[in-house]
């Protein structure tokens, strides 16, 4: 997808699709878990990439991070201005400021970006040198194998579950894309699970099984969790162009 009919989806599509449901209690408390492992806010200076609704910049300016957001989605601004009470910047007429931000933020959109290579760049960019990369991203092993079981299990109606954007990252992929881009990896980690079915899913009587299962991986010492946090900092190898 180009930058052009990405900017066409985010403005014609992404509102009727996913705004509506972002901002349930189980978003708050996923969101709130990514807050809370980001330390004291002291006043430092958070961005948030990709902001969706607007209620991950919300939540960080009422705990007391200096927070803004970037967003392609003109429904969304509207959106996060109307109900949040934010003011989202256009990533491409009104950049973040180069090196002054303590945090960067990239939840649930590295595999939805149409060049998430450009977008680790603008968030290196926009990063301290000091500063910490946080990104949330389903992981692909997990929902890969959960497509793969569910259709040789003659469940193929549930493989519409596992979570598959334009792109798939694994452990191992982001192990070597990140050092490629100018980060090094402090940690990764399972995320802990949002519960509820992912936007467009219907509930079912599967849904607390595999919200148990999720809860029980994010646990487990293996990167088995269906959604993966990784921290890091500016100041690995850079293989890419700037």
């Amino acid at each position: 997808m180009s930058l052009e009919e990405a900017q066409h989806f985010y403005q014609r599509e992404y509102g009727p699709r996913f705004l509506l449901g972002a901002d349930v209690a189980a978003r708050r408390a996923m969101f709130g878990h990514l807050l809370a492992g980001l330390g004291e806010p002291q006043g430092r200076r958070l961005l948030d990439l990709g902001a969706g609704s607007g209620l991950f910049v919300r939540m960080a300016l009422d705990a007391g991070w200096r927070a803004e957001g970037t967003e392609l989605s003109i429904q969304s601004w509207d959106w996060a201005k109307e109900h949040h009470g934010v003011t989202l910047r256009d990533p491409v007429s009104s950049p973040p400021d180069d090196a002054g931000y303590d945090v960067v933020s990239i939840i649930n959109v590295l595999d939805q970006a149409p060049d998430p290579l450009m977008l680790l760049r603008q968030a290196r960019k926009a990063l301290r040198p000091d500063g910490l990369l946080l990104v949330r991203v389903p992981n692909g092993s997990f929902h890969i194998s959960w497509n793969r079981i569910a259709s040789l299990s003659g469940l193929s109606r549930f493989a519409r579950l596992g979570i598959i954007h334009s792109l798939v990252f694994t452990p191992k992929s982001l192990r070597h894309v990140l050092p490629a881009e100018g980060y090094r990896i402090l940690s990764i980690r399972n995320a802990w699970p949002a519960e509820g079915p992912p936007p467009g899913a219907s509930s079912n009587l599967l849904f607390p099984i595999l919200l148990k299962a999720a809860a029980w991986f994010a646990r487990a010492p293996l990167l088995w969790g269906p959604s993966l946090e990784i921290y890091a900092s500016p100041g690995g190898r850079h293989l890419g162009a700037s």
